[in-house]
């Protein structure tokens, strides 16, 4: 019995260390332009950073992304290619509240019925109240409403107290903290 169970604690040991030494290795030279990409936004974004400036950092990002999409040999560099997608949508995610709040929007987006915002089920959908006449109600604050929960603003100080209103800068700043977690996720794992 004990032969056995020697046997099998060997076997996994010797598999486990051959599939280490004989699994696809990442070329981090490819990668080398994505991270400096990602490096530029995520310093910008820290040190200050004007929206003009902003979407030229984001359209080198979208554009090295597009590069290594191309060149993709292996699992292990998909897999790292989309943590870098996730990094770029999120800080595209920002730009786009940026977007608005240099329109009209005061800085906030106004909500219609502060009710919408706790009622959030299962996969991700929504209960909305909708009237057809509400011009406040369209599909950007529906974007919003996304938003909130995919980056947890509701647990912050980013909604009015009557959660009629999501403060833009607010939301901004916390949408390049989750960024930068996202960015520190990728460099401890690889």
């Amino acid at each position: 019995m004990q032969k056995r169970t020697v046997f099998f604690l060997f076997f996994i040991i010797f598999t486990n260390l051959i599939y280490v030494n004989c699994s696809p290795k990442v070329n981090k030279e490819k990668f080398k332009d994505m991270y400096r990409a990602t490096k530029a936004i995520q310093g910008a974004t820290m040190a200050g950073v004007n929206y003009i400036k902003f979407g030229e950092l984001l359209q080198n990002f979208a554009t090295e992304l597009l590069i290594i999409k191309d060149n993709i040999e292996t699992d292990k560099e998909r897999l790292i290619f989309y943590k870098y997608d996730n990094i770029y949508n999120t800080y595209k995610d920002s730009y786009e509240f940026w977007r608005v709040n240099n329109s009209e929007s005061g800085g906030m987006i106004i909500f219609p019925n502060p009710y919408i915002l706790p009622l959030k089920f299962s996969g991700g959908s929504f209960l909305y109240y909708k009237k057809e006449d509400d011009h406040v109600y369209n599909s950007y604050c529906l974007y919003f409403v996304d938003s909130i929960y995919k980056y947890e603003l509701d647990k912050t100080n980013c909604l009015s107290e009557d959660r009629k209103a999501l403060f833009l800068n607010c939301a901004i700043n916390k949408i390049w903290d989750e960024a930068s977690r996202q960015i520190k996720k990728l460099q401890e794992k690889n």
